[in-house]
């Protein structure tokens, strides 16, 4: 089942009439919902019942994404709107949230299809914001591992430093992805050499 119909049945059944007619009857109900959040056309704790309700089916949208690269794609073309919310806003941290769990889930079931799906959708996404925001760093960093097991964390920074394209913002991004290392074994010496290196260079970077 295509995820914007699980997303839309969600909403459809999280919402009363009264609310559903405040969409847009054009759009696909949950885009209309974000359209609606972001552009404070709609009150929070309402679109916060809707992403509560979505995460209560994580598991079943955790393989439909698994088996789609479009349905991946998607999934980012709704959400990342939300994440442009401050990091204030409740919404945005039960997004994160949400993404964080599914992510998880993911990494679980499939590591290999999950951080290579990320890599390919999920981080392009993201860069403008952590460019723009360093305020949210933290938690879309910590959002990034969470779609990618401790053994591919070299590739992700690697795909991190291309996709970012500004050494400044990537050094910064590095030291919060190293404090959430939970340790180095003799199989991640070369993730430890790497995180030195770059602490290194930051040490005589001017950013």
């Amino acid at each position: 089942k295509p995820i914007t119909t699980v997303l839309n049945e969600i909403v459809a059944q999280a919402l009363d009439p009264r609310e559903l007619k405040l969409l847009d009857q054009n759009k696909d109900k949950i885009v209309s919902l974000v359209d609606r959040l972001v552009s404070s056309k709609i009150a929070a704790d309402v679109a916060q019942r809707v992403l509560e309700a979505i995460r209560k089916q994580c598991e079943e949208l955790m393989q439909s994404l698994l088996n789609s690269p479009k349905e991946f794609w998607r999934l980012f073309a709704i959400f990342t709107n939300v994440l442009s919310l401050p990091e204030t806003s409740p919404c945005y941290s039960s997004v994160l949230g949400l993404l964080c769990e599914i992510g998880t889930k993911m990494t679980e079931k499939d590591a290999f299809v999950a951080c290579g799906l990320f890599g390919e959708y999920g981080l392009p996404k993201l860069v403008p914001i952590l460019k723009a925001k360093p305020s949210k760093r933290k938690g879309l960093l910590w959002m990034t591992y969470c779609f990618c097991e401790a053994s591919m964390h070299l590739s992700v920074i690697k795909a991190l430093q291309d996709a970012l394209d500004d050494m400044g913002c990537f050094l910064q991004c590095i030291v919060i992805l190293m404090h959430q290392e939970e340790g180095f074994s003799e199989e991640s010496e070369d993730l430890l050499d790497l995180y030195i290196y770059y602490a290194m260079t930051g040490l005589g970077h001017q950013s």
